[in-house]
């Protein structure tokens, strides 16, 4: 039976539809297709072999049936491939069966590998005593409804995975709901006992439901893993995860990866240890009205315990130390940031372990113009939020126009002292002598000016000698005398042109301006000859 290039087949039936075995006869709906088959009884009334069904190229499959779908599938013959019901990424299967979806089958079992959609609602999956394999490939971007709503003649489990070779696996970017509707006591996922069936699931939204029956597992005999194998990127699945008990108690988990092994032994391995310690507490599963795995919901920082080194607002490093916890695989970096939101140092990663916990520690120069000092909490890759969520440890006052380093004092050395007029002699340069404006203003910069103010002459104990201070620029030469500043610099205002500071290295200028020269008469040689000069910045209008 085949429909295809926009064609739809409709049959309808009040007893069963196919009263004859089906034997090589695939039922296929392709290129926008539609197939839909309905019986008041059994779809397929007799047994079914070779006859896989598919539909592809955006068409549609529906069976429904009022007792049975399935009433006998067969062993394939041989060279051919095991009975497969399949849908691409486009298309959808929908099945509906008011008792089994499967009444019998033989040894080689069934397999659903979707890459669509399929919608199945079974009063119970498989009705035959004895498990048989039953593969559930559900494929990246599918979308699947699985509901089992009535009596269970067989104690298989609402999905039964007890046999060799059974498995359900879900690939990425899927959503999958699962859901018990039935009174029963069986477990929704039923596994091979010592075994333990296995059950993956990829980056994919996953929710299964159970009844509220107080003896009803979740999951037993499950081998459940988090991973894709078959994805276009493997790397190591977090998910988050939320677990409602029968009693409505919600507990989530925020970004966890885990493998759990439900059967006649249990245990959970997990990045998080709250959550392995939760699980493991309910290991039969029966406490357990809902399991959803879902996208990781963001990182939190629980706490931060600052136990050294954050920097002043003038400091020029910083040796940094912090511990607490947050989430548990979390990443924690120290950010600087701009007044715009910008980085302008980050330091290294450093994840919070599996209890939680975190230490970090970071040392380097201090950025210039940081307006915040910020923890930020993000995911590793591919799981990374655009924005991380931060706490702020530090405001950091709009940059200032200031001396990002000033002489403390200027030594001129030992001099010989004679009765006579000395020579000019500059003083020792050294890196005490640095002189540098920093102008880091977001807006308008410039419009300084750097003043020299003689405050006190050079004198020794009792003797003073004026006019010993040279002050040496544009081509002028000249005792500085106190109250009468001289202008050694001046910068007109302008726009920034770079995000850092603006600086202006004036070592050079002001060791070539201030000389001293001893004037003529008489000296004090026992004691030393000091001075004091007053470094001005001056701002217009002040």
């Amino acid at each position: 039976m085949s429909a295809t290039q926009d064609s739809t087949i409709d049959i309808q039936s009040t007893t069963n539809l196919f009263t004859s075995y089906l034997q090589k006869s695939p039922i296929t709906a392709d290129k926008n297709s539609t197939i839909k088959l309905a019986s008041n009884s059994d779809v397929f009334g007799a047994y079914v072999q070779d006859s896989p069904i598919s539909a592809t190229n955006n068409s549609e499959v529906n069976l429904n049936a009022g007792k049975d779908i399935f009433a006998y599938i067969y062993n394939p013959s041989s060279g051919n491939p095991i009975m497969q019901m399949t849908t691409d990424t486009t298309s959808k299967m929908t099945l509906t069966a008011k008792d089994a979806f499967i009444r019998n089958i033989q040894a080689n079992g069934l397999k659903l590998d979707i890459g669509g959609q399929l919608s199945a609602t079974f009063g119970q999956y498989l009705a035959v005593s004895g498990a048989r394999p039953l593969m559930h490939d559900f494929r990246d971007n599918s979308i699947i409804d699985l509901t089992i709503n009535g009596a269970q003649s067989i104690a298989n489990g609402l999905i039964p995975l007890a046999s060799a070779g059974s498995y359900m696996k879900i690939g990425d970017d899927s959503q999958v709901t699962i859901n018990n509707q039935t009174t029963t006591n069986q477990s929704v996922l039923f596994g091979l006992s010592g075994s333990n069936s296995p059950v993956t699931i990829g980056d994919s939204d996953v929710t299964i439901n159970n009844n509220a029956v107080a003896a009803t597992r979740l999951l037993e005999n499950i081998k459940l893993n988090l991973e894709n194998t078959t994805g276009q990127s493997p790397h190591t699945i977090y998910r988050g995860v939320s677990l409602t008990e029968k009693d409505q108690t919600k507990t989530t988990y925020p970004f966890v990866h885990f493998d759990s092994t439900i059967g006649t032994t249990n245990a959970t391995n997990s990045s998080d240890t709250t959550f392995k310690t939760k699980f493991e507490s309910l290991t039969s599963t029966q406490n357990i009205v809902q399991l959803h795995l879902h996208d990781p919901l963001p990182p939190e920082i629980i706490t931060l315990i600052n136990t050294g080194g954050l920097p002043t607002d003038d400091a020029q490093k910083f040796k940094f130390a912090l511990n607490g916890i947050a989430t548990p695989a979390s990443e924690l970096t120290l950010n600087f940031l701009s007044a715009a939101g910008q980085s302008l140092l980050k330091g290294p990663a450093k994840a919070a372990a599996a209890n939680q916990a975190f230490d970090y520690q970071f040392e380097s120069d201090l950025p210039t113009q940081p307006n915040q000092i910020v923890v930020e909490a993000n995911y590793p890759a591919p799981y990374a939020l655009t924005t991380p969520v931060r706490k702020v440890l530090k405001d950091i006052p709009a940059g200032k126009l200031g001396f990002l380093a000033a002489p403390t004092h200027l030594d001129f050395g030992s001099l010989p002292l004679t009765n006579s007029q000395s020579p000019l002699y500059p003083y020792t340069k050294t890196a005490d002598t640095s002189l540098i404006v920093s102008d880091p203003r977001a807006t308008t910069r410039g419009d300084w000016a750097i003043q020299v103010n003689l405050k006190q002459p050079f004198t020794a104990g009792q003797a003073t000698l004026d006019n010993a201070l040279i002050w040496r620029k544009d081509q002028t030469t000249k005792p500085l005398v106190a109250g009468q500043p001289q202008q050694l610099y001046s910068k007109a205002a302008h726009a920034p042109i770079q995000p850092g500071a603006d600086e202006t290295d004036l070592t050079d200028l002001l060791h070539e301006t201030v000389q001293t020269q001893f004037p003529a008469g008489p000296k004090q040689t026992a004691t030393p000859y000091t001075a004091e000069l007053e470094l001005m910045l001056i701002t217009a209008p002040n």
